[in-house]
Order: structure tokens, then C-alpha cells, then sequence
């Protein structure tokens, strides 16, 4: 008899598979993009694979492994081309609902919502990501059916190498800007989900924690204050505002104990748990992690049902195949891979930690423990693209947390439902608003100590290497221990290696990057003397993006160009202490105001805001033997560039207002719409950096 190989993976086909998939999906844009760092890394990865599977004589399995990678390459194309829809110029004709996703700005009478059952010139179209501007919050009710004329811009499924997952949750492809004054109301006519979560809400609105409770519902966080959301991103605990796998198993759970009294079992008990997860699922809009979790679970409950023995890394890859197989894109979105990875952290590390602290500890404090500790393993290298730091304590915060909520949140879930059946016993509430105060103050207490850590956000290499090494450490890598010790060795030095790489990377040189958010242009600058400034501030976050990936560490000015009001917060979290504008300013300490045609300077940046007739029509910035205007798009027209198109610029940026022909053939001119550079990446409109080289700007496509 021939003898029986022994085995050193223990192979798990729809796991591995899924793998493989996430990995082509998630890397094509990259690789055909030209990225270095992403074509090593899968060729490492096939290298390796296709070198084990020889030497195992397992040239199946890797035949298998290639085809579903190739599928996934051409699994991420056909789900670009179905996420952007069709490109339309001037003012469309426009007739769309108004959903309940939809959040209310502090700064103005704004909101900013999400349109859908849209319909552009009569056709059926894209979903609408729109900036609505009203007089009072009721002109427009959730739920209205609205006619309007605006331009609708097509998003960006990518932001500086970041996939925009909200707009393909969403189905939104397009972004607009309206005012209340050109809708016109038709009807109104809400969906059943939406009148389902509006009955909640206006339940849980005389509760003090009711937008808490709303969101640990639903996973709507848009009512929620920012300092709430600090202290829960902060503590650690966030993800217990958000619907996920979590949230899942105690429902199910809560289910599974229902049923079993009920004597419900089998087929009865599979269909009643499948008909449940369905529709939550469908409360929450379907998100990655609430469909992740609810396919594991009707997996286990079939398994259950049937006796058969629950595989947990199958049933996970099982769940990302079929979520991928529908929406491809998901393989980019932070959520569904924090969800998922995140489960594969417990299976792998949580049995190593287990034993380790059962040595001291007693065993469910030994095993709570573990758990928390494995979880925030797994989702700390998609939490960093989130965050800016980690808390130290967020293991105890969630050990001590995590075992309230599971008490809390299955019982709101409950109360909720003999609320919406019998509305007098609303008071009911009370008791779940106590004990989400008590969570709230939890994750305040945590979300306020001084133990968080600022972590630069793990490179593609790094978060590779960390897998492999959480994969080597599990049971799953079935190799003698000292084997085993020196893989772990070596792959903890490459991890340590990879995570420092950045340090090492050249420093900016003199360069002009073009960026904008939705239809709001944010320029940067940098000289030789690595001093930046910044032209109109974007939001927070996107700014922040941008310093990070243009290794910007301080910012010497702000100058406010196109609009007249300065996100103040954004422009001191960003540390720069200088805000450079005309007029009379807003009151702030940080200003400097300058008049037109006045030249002024900051660090080694010289700058002059110019008009025409008496109008701002540009800012001219110069440093190192460089000019740079920018053309302020309101209030102008190619006319007002009849004098200062006579002067020659190293680089003109416009925005709508194509004005190339105002000035000297002999400039540069980078826009932030039909750019032909921007055809260096997937789309149409990427952002840009003109680094400067020998007194000429060379462009590149950041996306």
C-alpha cells in the first residue's frame, strides 16, 4: 500500500477559494494600474502557492486556485462597468425619491441625502448622492417623489487608491446640488422598509439614547452626535453601532432558544431563521457584514439541524463567495473585509490565546478574553484606514462592554417588537435607554483615557504578511513546532520590515497635487523645502487622505479661494495656524485678510489674489521659479482672463470653466473635470500630482 502524505494545510476549498477571489478583486485595479507594490505581492503569493503545490503533488488544487483568480479579474472589470453609469453634460430632467438616507448639516440649512428610484430624461438611472440646500427642514418630507432640473456629475468608484464603498452600497452614481426652490413635489410614497425604520424612530425619539438604540437597529449612525462617535471609535467599541455578525448571533440565538421551546426543528426551524435573517437583512439595506453573518448562521443552523459537523472557515468562505458572486465590489469595501477577516482571527488565534491565558486565568474569563483580543487583531489593519489611533484598552473595554450589550441589545430588540405591536407599552423603552446609558458611559470612560496609540495605516505588504503570520500561528498550518517557530520568526521579520517601509520612501519633492471631493477642488502644494499650503480645504477626512498620501506632515496656509465660508475645524485639525482669504473675513483668530491685487507671502510661497473689474477671478501662487494660477470657477467668464491670460503661467488649474483658451499655449493646464491624464486610471476624472522636474510639471494619476 502506498503510503498516505501527511498533511501540512489543512485545505478548505470555499475558504482558500474565497481567498483567491477577494485577492483578484481586490488587486486588479492596482496591477493593471501599474502598481509595484501589488504586482510583487500576487506574484509572491502564486510563486509560493504554485512552488507548495508541486512539491505536494497537488497541481488540482492549483489549477483550481488560478482559474477563480482569473475569474476574479474579470469579476472586478464587469463590476466597474456596471458600478458608473452613463456620463451626461448640462441640466438633466430629473425625478427621484427622497429616502430616509439622509443626514442634516450643523453648518446651514443643508442636508445631504440619497435619491433613488431615479429616473434621468425619462430613463431609469443610477441612484443620486445629492447636496440639498431649503429654507425649512419640511419643504422636503422622506418618502417625496421630486421633480427637478440640475447637472448630475458621475462619482468616482476611487479616492486616492480607496474604493468609495458608500456609493456602491448604495447604488448611487451620480452626485448633484439642488435647492428646494427647483423641486417640485409629485407624491409621497415610502418603501416598506423605510416605513418600518420610521416607526422605530419616532418611538425611540422620547428615549435619551433612542438615536443609540436606532443605530444598533439598523446601522444608521447619520442622528448620532460626533462626540458619541468619537467615544465609541475611540474606546474601540464602534462596531457595536454598526449591524454585523455580532449583532446577528445574538438574534439568531434569541431565535434559536424561541424555536426550540416552541418545538420548532429541521426544515421548520432552517426556513423560520432564513425567512428572519432575509428581512433584517433588508431592514439594514444588506450590508456585507449582516448577509456575512446571516449566511454563517443558516449554515450552522442546517448543520444543527441536520447532525452534521459546522466547519466555521468554510461556511466564512461559503458567505464571501456567494456576497462576492452578487456584488464584486465588496471585495473593496473596508466593512466587508473587517467583518470577514475578523471572524477568520477568532478561528485562527482565539484557541492560541485561550490556552495561553487559561494558565492564569479562570477559563470564561480565559476564553472572553481571547475572543476580544483575536477580533481586534483581525480588524486592526482595516480600522487604521478608519482611524487614527488605537486604544490600548479596547480589549477590556469590549470584555467588559460586549457581555452588557448582549444582554441590552437582544432585549431592545424585543421590547421594540411588543412596542410596534401594542404602541401604550412604549414605556417599556425606558429600560433599554437605561441600559444603553450604561454602555454610552462605558465607551465615554475608555474613549477618554490617554492610552491611545497613533498608528500609521498598514501597507498592502504588511497586512499580507500579517495574515500569513495569524495563518501559521492556527491550527490550520499542521507542521512540527520548531518548524513552525522559525516560519513565525521569519514572518514576523518581514512583517516588522514592511510596517517601517514607509519611513524609508524618498521625501516629497516640489509638486502640485489636484484633487476634489464630489465637485469641490482641494489643490496642494509642496516645495523643495517640504513647506505645503492648501487651496480650499476639503472635508476632514478627505484632507487628511490627501497630507497622508502626499507624506505631508504640516501645513503652512490655507488659502480660501472658491467659496466664502471655511470649514474652521478642518483647517486646525490639520495643524496649520494660517487661513489666507479677501474680504472681511468670519471673526476667526486663524485669518489673514488680504486685498486684491496684494502680494503677500507665507514661507516660500509668494501669493496674490487677482481680479478683473474689481472681481476675484484667481489666486497666483509662486514658489521655486514657479507660477501657478488658479482660476476661482463662481462669478467668472473667459472675458475676465483677457489681461492676466497675457502673462505665462508654469501651470493653470480650472475647474468647470474650461478657460484654456484665455491663456498662453506655452502653460500647463490640470482641471478638475475631463482631464486626459485621468485616463492613466479607470476612470475619467482622477485625482492628479504635477511633480515638479527641472521647471516643467509631469502629471500622474493618484487613483
Amino acid at each position: 500500500m502506498k503510503p498516505q502524505t501527511k498533511k501540512l494545510i489543512h485545505f478548505r476549498p470555499f475558504f482558500y477559494s474565497f481567498l483567491i477571489l477577494t485577492l483578484a478583486i481586490s488587486c486588479a485595479k492596482f496591477i493593471f494600474d501599474g502598481s509595484v507594490s501589488y504586482i510583487l505581492l500576487v506574484c509572491g503569493i502564486f510563486a509560493s502557492l504554485v512552488g507548495f503545490c508541486i512539491w505536494r503533488r497537488k497541481i488540482v488544487y492549483c489549477l483550481i486556485l488560478l482559474v477563480v483568480f482569473g475569474f476574479g479579474i474579470g469579476w472586478y472589470f464587469l463590476g466597474i462597468s456596471t458600478f458608473q453609469g452613463k456620463e451626461y453634460s448640462g441640466e438633466c430632467q430629473i425625478v427621484a425619491r427622497v429616502s430616509d438616507d439622509i443626514s442634516y448639516s450643523e453648518y446651514g440649512k443643508t442636508c445631504n441625502v440619497v435619491l433613488k428610484s431615479v429616473k434621468i430624461n425619462g430613463k431609469k438611472s443610477k441612484n443620486i448622492y445629492a447636496k440639498l440646500s431649503f429654507e425649512e427642514k419640511e419643504e422636503i418630507q422622506i418618502g417625496d417623489v421630486i421633480s427637478f432640473s440640475a447637472e448630475v456629475e458621475r462619482v468616482k468608484p476611487f479616492q486616492f487608491g480607496s474604493f468609495n464603498s458608500f456609493y456602491y452600497r448604495d447604488n448611487v452614481g451620480y452626485s448633484a446640488e439642488i435647492s428646494s426652490s427647483q423641486v417640485s413635489i409629485l407624491k409621497n410614497k415610502m418603501t416598506v422598509d423605510e416605513k418600518v425604520r420610521q416607526k422605530v424612530k419616532a418611538r425611540l425619539s422620547g428615549t435619551k439614547n433612542g438615536a443609540i438604540m436606532y443605530a444598533v437597529l439598523f446601522g444608521d449612525k447619520s442622528d448620532i452626535s460626533d462626540d458619541v462617535k468619537s467615544a465609541f471609535a475611540n474606546s474601540g467599541v464602534v462596531h457595536l453601532l454598526t449591524v454585523s455578525g455580532l449583532h446577528i448571533s445574538f438574534l439568531i440565538a434569541l431565535l434559536g432558544f424561541v424555536l426550540k421551546k416552541c418545538r420548532v426543528r429541521g426544515w421548520g426551524n432552517i426556513v423560520v431563521c432564513a425567512a428572519f435573517v432575509i428581512f433584517y437583512s433588508f431592514l439594514c439595506g444588506f450590508t456585507p457584514s449582516v448577509l456575512r453573518a446571516g449566511i454563517m448562521g443558516l449554515v450552522l443552523c442546517m448543520a444543527t439541524a441536520f447532525g452534521k459537523r459546522y466547519d466555521g472557515l468554510n461556511a466564512l468562505g461559503l458567505a464571501g463567495i456567494l456576497i462576492l458572486f452578487v456584488r464584486p465590489l465588496f471585495a473593496l469595501d473596508i466593512g466587508f473585509l473587517m467583518s470577514f477577516f475578523c471572524v477568520f482571527s477568532i478561528f485562527a488565534l482565539c484557541p492560541i490565546f485561550e490556552k495561553l491565558f487559561e494558565k492564569f486565568l479562570p477559563k470564561k474569563v480565559a476564553m472572553g478574553i481571547a475572543v476580544s483580543l483575536s477580533a481586534q487583531i483581525g480588524i486592526l489593519p482595516f480600522a487604521l484606514q478608519i482611524n487614527e489611533g488605537v486604544n490600548l484598552l479596547s480589549v477590556f473595554a469590549n470584555l467588559l462592554i460586549v457581555p452588557i450589550f448582549s444582554i441590552v441589545y437582544p432585549l431592545l430588540f424585543v421590547i421594540m417588537l411588543l412596542v410596534l405591536a401594542v404602541p401604550p407599552l412604549t414605556f417599556f423603552l425606558k429600560v433599554s435607554d437605561f441600559g444603553f446609558m450604561v454602555v454610552c458611559t462605558l465607551a465615554e470612560f475608555f474613549g477618554e483615557t490617554k492610552m491611545i496609540a497613533n498608528v500609521e495605516p498598514f501597507n498592502v505588504w504588511t497586512i499580507a504578511t500579517g495574515f500569513l503570520l495569524a495563518l501559521s500561528l492556527s491550527r490550520f498550518l499542521m507542521i512540527g513546532k520548531k518548524a513552525k517557530a522559525l516560519c513565525c520568526s521569519v514572518l514576523i521579520c518581514l512583517f516588522c520590515v514592511c510596517a517601517i517601509m514607509p519611513d524609508f520612501w524618498a521625501l516629497p519633492q516640489a509638486s502640485a497635487s489636484v484633487c476634489y471631493e464630489y465637485s469641490n477642488g482641494v489643490i496642494l502644494l509642496t516645495n523643495s523645502e517640504r513647506e505645503s499650503v492648501i487651496i480650499d480645504v476639503g472635508s476632514q477626512r478627505f484632507t487628511k487622505r490627501l497630507l497622508r498620501i502626499a507624506r505631508v506632515d504640516k501645513v503652512s496656509a490655507v488659502f480660501a479661494l472658491q467659496t466664502s465660508k471655511v470649514k474652521i475645524d478642518t483647517v486646525r485639525n490639520v495643524g496649520c495656524e494660517t487661513l489666507i482669504r479677501t474680504g472681511s473675513g468670519e471673526g476667526y483668530s486663524e485669518e489673514m485678510l488680504v486685498g486684491l491685487d496684494e502680494q503677500g507671502k507665507v514661507g516660500g510661497f509668494s501669493f496674490e489674489y487677482k481680479s478683473d473689474s474689481g472681481k476675484m477671478v484667481g489666486l497666483q501662487i509662486c514658489f521655486d521659479g514657479v507660477k501657478i494660477f488658479v482660476v476661482r470657477q463662481r462669478y467668472t467668464e473667459e472675458k475676465n482672463f483677457e489681461e492676466i491670460g497675457k502673462e505665462n503661467f508654469d501651470l493653470v488649474v480650472f475647474g468647470k470653466l474650461d478657460c484654456r483658451s484665455a491663456f498662453q499655449k506655452t502653460s500647463n493646464f490640470a482641471g478638475f473635470y475631463n482631464q486626459k491624464d485621468g485616463f492613466s486610471s479607470f476612470e475619467r476624472d482622477g485625482n492628479m500630482k504635477y511633480m515638479l522636474k527641472n521647471k516643467r510639471f509631469v502629471g500622474r494619476c493618484l487613483d
